[in-house]
């Protein structure tokens, strides 16, 4: 656990090491370079036009209006009304504008209509469908701070809705610097919640019912997309509310309360759980109409990242308290200052994770070392204690694998011993196993015979060159068709099917793995066949339908050593769509040649849970691997020693094995809730090329970091930081770095070298990629 937390921390760290100091933040060290000018403010336009789209679903004929927010007071009258069109957008004049904040409100009357994007229908309306929208309790609302720019993109959505919510609760008489405060900590508060980047009232809307316009969005948007819709959708799911107005108002005045939780102990609260389980069963849904209109949707690492968070929720001990997002250390609203604060950030993980803050007086250098130091004194992940106990596991079952084929060929048998000493238990059963399908013959309908597989006793394993007895008390529920035949061509084969049941502990003196109810192991088919003639010998397996889930905690035990131990507790699950391998094994004259094929069609593995200690600190941790190979055959083939085999594949620019892993982590240290949450995803996207993103947060900060690497390519390296206030910065490592920071779709600075110029003239120094 502690490689794997620090593996992640120092990934992120050595990724925006690219820089040493910057920027005229207030809250940098003193080592860096600033020049300020006089502060040249961006005069406000005398006529802002401000579009975009509204959706809670697409709102076609939707009523737009603009409502001023003068001194910390909401105007109730509009300064300028319009319509969404038939495609949900809409363009409205804010003429005379004088520079307040103001709000972008959406409601319906008669003639409004809204396209379903929930799973489950929108009152008795199927998804991908319209239905009449005139409810006059709907409110929809975006809030802005001070605008600098003439036209301003404005998309209105549920998200926006709840930061707005939380604006108006905040929302007392003052100045305009304040209500920016309030509205830009607003924002980025929501957006640093759900983990989105690029602006929560920038992220473009999609219409997820459409395949066609679908196409080409990336994972961001449509991640976006779906948690706008999937909202509404978990809260009708949780069974409190019963329209769509009642759900996004409830939810909006939950969040402003009590915030959002992980995974809710109550089952009528709306939990991010709930949610990314209700956008996966959307994103199944637009997957499936994507196929039956012959449309190619790339959805397959949208999947595994919202998978991922899912678990990574799940990880979390339940609970009803929420959190809100931390609030943005931007403390303007124009565009340089968010880009200031922005490089500052990067400047202070650079130069020192302690100056990283999380409280007034807790820093993430500190607290992270201090969990670190939890585990890495335990060092339970990579200890002797944990291997034995996983190896004596190992030898138990298969003993009790071992215990089963020879009662299948003697069903008298009541124990058997292996060759290693391991005595085995065994008892007949017609009790139903856990998976109510295994519980009857289909052919028959009889109920079928189960075996109860038992050790009991203490297992001799070496580890290390050390021999230890590790304490076995472990049972099996076996229900498995085993079948040995000759094939017509005289080859021998060997056949099997089932499932079973694992349940049990293992333990030494510093360590205990405890197997919970429930772990299995099942597979639709294994299928070996072997055959051997004076020229060699030919070999093929092939297995489909594999799935182990395993359910299990480690605990360390109290010791002279050890007074504040650790446990892990959560899954692991692994599935295999099929594998089918082949070899032949050719004498040569005293000299053996070979050959081995071998393809894989699609693998997962998933691993998640929470590691904690006595101390109260603790980290959900979250871990997947995908692969699919379909079509794809790797082969080897040697003459002699297979240590020199030749290996080859079937692999090209257009056909190659898709891979994506994702890791993730969220800590919470020494009280501070949700301290520091780190997410690595690395995808293939070609023969030579995968992509790359880490994103990482603790309370205030948010950062993405993504490039492309291309072993075929020349071009030079490109590396895309973005925040939760919208900022982005783009590095270009050519043969000097040059770069560029936006805010929303206005250039604040330059960069190049160890330069960066901001556009009112103040500059300060970026050290990139030493």
């Amino acid at each position: 656990m502690n490689t794997y937390t620090r593996s992640l921390m120092l990934a992120a760290l050595t990724a925006v090491s690219l820089t040493q100091g910057c920027s005229c933040s207030d809250n940098n060290s003193g080592s860096q370079v600033v020049i300020d000018p006089p502060v040249i403010t961006d005069p406000v336009p005398e006529v802002a036009t401000i579009n975009g789209s509204a959706a809670k679903g697409l709102i076609f004929g939707g009523i737009v209006s603009i409502h001023p927010i003068i001194n910390g007071v909401l105007s109730v009258e509009p300064v300028s009304t319009t319509k969404t069109d038939d495609s949900g957008s809409y363009s409205v004049t804010y003429s005379n504008y004088d520079g307040s904040p103001f709000v972008v409100r959406v409601t319906t009357d008669e003639s409004t209509t809204m396209m379903c994007d929930l799973a489950m229908g929108c009152e008795g309306v199927a998804f991908g469908e319209t239905l009449p929208f005139n409810d006059p309790d709907f409110t929809l609302d975006a809030v802005l701070p001070t605008q600098t720019t003439e036209q301003v993109l404005t998309n209105v959505s549920v998200l926006t809705d709840i930061a707005a919510e939380r604006v108006f609760d905040a929302l007392q008489v003052g100045s305009t610097d304040e209500t920016t405060m309030l509205i830009n900590n607003a924002n980025a508060s929501v957006a640093n919640r759900f983990g989105l980047f690029g602006g929560l009232t920038t992220l473009p809307i999609v219409d997820l019912t459409n395949s066609a316009a679908l196409v080409g969005v990336n994972d961001e948007s449509m991640r976006f997309n779906l948690l706008n819709a999937s909202i509404i959708q978990a809260v009708l799911n949780d069974g409190v509310q019963t329209t769509i107005s009642a759900a996004m108002n409830s939810f909006a005045q939950s969040y402003t309360l009590n915030g959002l939780t992980d995974n809710a102990q109550t089952t009528t609260v709306t939990s991010l759980a709930d949610i990314l389980a209700q956008a996966s069963n959307t994103l199944t849904l637009m997957q499936n109409r994507a196929t039956a209109n012959n449309i190619t949707l790339e959805l397959a690492n949208l999947t595994t990242v919202l998978e991922n968070l899912t678990n990574l929720a799940l990880a979390q001990e339940p609970t009803d308290e929420g959190t809100q997002g931390g609030t943005t250390p931007t403390t303007s609203g124009d565009e340089q200052a968010k880009a200031k604060a922005f490089v500052g950030v990067l400047g202070d993980l650079s130069n020192s994770m302690d100056l990283a803050v999380l409280t007034d007086d807790v820093a993430v250098g500190a607290q992270a070392d201090a969990f670190d130091t939890q585990i890495q004194a335990a060092d339970m992940a990579s200890s002797d204690d944990l291997e034995q106990v996983v190896e004596a596991t190992a030898v138990a079952i298969e003993a009790m694998a071992m215990a089963y084929d020879a009662y299948d060929s003697d069903m008298t048998l009541t124990s058997w011993e292996s060759d290693e000493g391991v005595m085995v238990t065994i008892v007949p059963m017609t009790a139903p196993m856990t998976d109510p399908m295994m519980a009857t013959d289909s052919a028959t309908q009889e109920p079928k015979m189960h075996v109860s597989l038992t050790v009991e006793q203490n297992v001799s394993v070496e580890v290390g060159g050390m021999t230890t007895m590790v304490a076995i008390d472990m049972t099996a529920m076996e229900d498995v068709t085993h079948t040995e035949s000759t094939n017509e061509d005289g080859a021998d084969m060997d056949t099997a099917m089932g499932h079973v049941g694992i349940s049990g502990t293992a333990s030494v003196a510093g360590l205990m793995l405890t197997v919970k109810d429930g772990s299995m192991f099942s597979v639709e088919e294994l299928m070996s066949v072997y055959e051997e003639d004076a020229s060699g010998e030919t070999a093929s397996f092939k297995v489909s339908g594999l799935e182990l889930e395993l359910m299990a905690d480690v605990a360390q035990q109290v010791s002279a050593t050890v007074t504040d131990p650790i446990t892990f507790s959560g899954m692991l699950k692994v599935t295999l769509e099929s594998l089918m391998a082949s070899g032949t094994l050719t004498d040569m004259g005293g000299e053996d040649s070979g050959t081995a094929s071998q393809e894989i069609t699609k693998l997962a593995l998933a691993l998640w849970g929470r590691v904690t200690n006595t101390s109260g600190d603790s980290a959900a941790v979250s871990f997947s691997v995908k692969g699919d190979g379909t079509g794809i055959d790797f082969s080897q083939s040697w003459l002699g020693e297979f240590s020199d085999a030749d290996d080859t594949d079937s692999e090209s620019d257009s056909e190659f094995t898709a891979a994506h892993l994702m890791l993730s982590f969220n800590a919470d240290l020494a009280g501070v809730s949700d301290a520091v949450m780190a997410s690595l995803n690395m995808r293939r996207s070609a023969e030579q090329a995968s992509v790359m993103s880490l994103k990482f947060s603790y309370p205030g900060v948010q950062m993405q970091l993504a490039t492309t690497i291309d072993e075929d390519s020349d071009e030079p390296q490109k590396l895309v930081i973005t925040n939760q206030d919208g900022v982005v910065a783009t590095f270009i490592d050519g043969d000097e770095v040059t770069g560029t920071i936006f805010v929303g779709a206005k250039k604040v600075a330059d960069v190049k070298g160890v330069v960066v110029t901001y556009i009112d003239g103040s500059f300060g120094s970026l050290d990139l990629f030493e």
